[in-house]
């Protein structure tokens, strides 16, 4: 018996101390690690499977996870940090920036903004305020019962309480109707880096979809290309004559995650006056939940909740979807 402890301790010890190296490397902290701490994390998840030793898993202060770096994340988090209360805090995010301007992305496209000039929070601000960051990869899954996710790179990361900052993201309608046209996304920082470098004169472009639409076009034009925008009822008409295409359609709430989480998710996220989803471990805020609130003031209302802070409760779009607070 004493042969076996030790021989799952040793185990546990390795893959505690490869993912606590690996995890330095990601940003520095405010507050120091030791191998120590990961050393009650490996002791106390003998048994558990060596999946379940993460670096998030230090058990010194409750730990916010969060999927997403976009705006509602941060504004989140910001108001978390005004609390004054400790945290450990860690952001998955699928883009590999810090957070940025999303509003500005057509300036971007027309080469009149770069990535520094649209930055709201740069690296340097996760790393001096203690803030845990895995950018590039995406959380894949949701474990429930064990309260944990699995990333795209293969962890599996514990938490306390998950925060689901996973936006919104333009419908793409069928890709056969584009048959041999090159298409676009236009969402994100590298998606308007790439449509810019594809932009030539000699290529039509049409832009797909509402206001969003029409900006992209007109940035395009400022490239020198041949671009027209169109709503999608339209654009089949316009197809004949594009040899590209950009998707940049009103973007709808991401519930990707959460509904195969098995959350309850109508258009949005459902959410309660806490912000708090069908599940009291997971909240959601920004545009994958169904809140009408100011981001602000999904925000202040999160970490009031998260804090146990009382605060004024949120105005939502349909009162009969209420959940009750945890």
């Amino acid at each position: 018996m004493v042969l076996t402890v030790m021989i799952l301790l040793h185990r546990n010890m390795q893959i505690a101390n490869a993912r606590y190296k690996k995890f330095l490397l990601y940003a520095p902290l405010a507050r120091q690690y030791t191998e120590d701490d990961f050393f009650h994390v490996a002791c106390s998840r003998i048994g558990a499977g060596s999946e379940a030793v993460s670096a998030t898993s230090e058990p010194r202060y409750e730990h916010l996870l969060f999927a997403g770096n976009g705006m509602s994340a941060l504004a989140c988090v910001e108001a978390l940090l005004r609390t004054g209360r400790p945290f450990d805090i860690t952001i998955i995010g699928d883009e590999p920036h810090g957070n940025y301007d999303r509003a500005l992305l057509a300036s971007v496209l027309a080469g009149e903004r770069d990535i520094e000039s649209i930055t709201l929070n740069d690296i340097e601000w996760y790393q001096e305020n203690g803030i845990r960051t895995r950018l590039g990869i995406r959380v894949e899954e949701i474990n429930r019962p064990h309260r944990g996710v699995r990333t795209s790179d293969g962890d599996w990361i514990n938490y306390d309480k998950l925060i689901l900052a996973t936006g919104a993201r333009p419908p793409v309608p069928d890709m056969d109707l584009f048959e041999e046209t090159r298409v676009f996304v236009f969402s994100t920082f590298d998606d308007a880096r790439r449509l810019a470098e594809a932009a030539r004169p000699d290529v039509r472009t049409l832009v797909i979809g509402g206001s969003l639409a029409t900006e992209v076009a007109c940035a395009l034009r400022k490239l020198g290309c041949d671009a027209v925008a169109a709503t999608e009822n339209s654009a089949v008409h316009e197809l004949a004559d594009a040899h590209t295409v950009v998707i940049a359609t009103d973007p709808q709430p991401n519930v990707t995650l959460a509904k195969a989480a098995g959350l309850r998710v109508n258009r949005g996220i459902v959410v309660n006056d806490c912000m708090a989803t069908s599940d009291p471990h997971i909240f959601a805020v920004g545009a994958c939940a169904e809140c009408i609130a100011p981001l602000a003031e999904q925000a202040e209302l999160l970490a009031s909740a998260v804090s146990r802070i009382a605060a004024p409760p949120a105005r939502r779009e349909d009162d009969h979807s209420r959940i009750q607070p945890p």
